[in-house]
């Protein structure tokens, strides 16, 4: 469906305004489109820049703090205090696990098969 701007200068036929063409220019900031005569004979673009709009600032977020939080581990079911989101284990007990995966992926590493 189109709309009627104006008269052809050429012809006196309707001029029509492409809507697939003021998608175009929108898209690259213009306002307008292509005007084409219904007979064929003119066709333009008529364009100009899109208003720039100054919009307001957002707030400034305030920085993500880590604060410690009390965690049960998961071994041996002591309190510790954590400031990682996701803590599970207490410090000793995190270390003998990494060991003991360390341990276990060498050993399947090296393994003769």
């Amino acid at each position: 469906m189109s709309s009627t701007v104006d008269r052809c200068a050429k012809c006196g036929g309707e001029l029509v305004l492409d809507r697939g063409s003021v998608l175009d220019a929108e898209h690259f900031g213009y306002l307008g489109g292509r005007v084409h005569c219904v007979a064929g004979c003119t066709s333009v673009w008529l364009t100009k820049h899109k208003p720039i709009v100054e919009r307001p600032l957002d707030a400034p977020t305030a920085p993500m703090t880590r604060e410690p939080h009390e965690v049960r581990c998961r071994r041996c079911e002591n309190t510790f205090l954590a400031k990682a989101p996701n803590a599970m284990y207490c410090f000793p007990c995190g270390v003998t696990r990494d060991r003991a995966r360390a341990r276990e992926h060498s050993r399947r590493r090296y393994a003769v098969a």
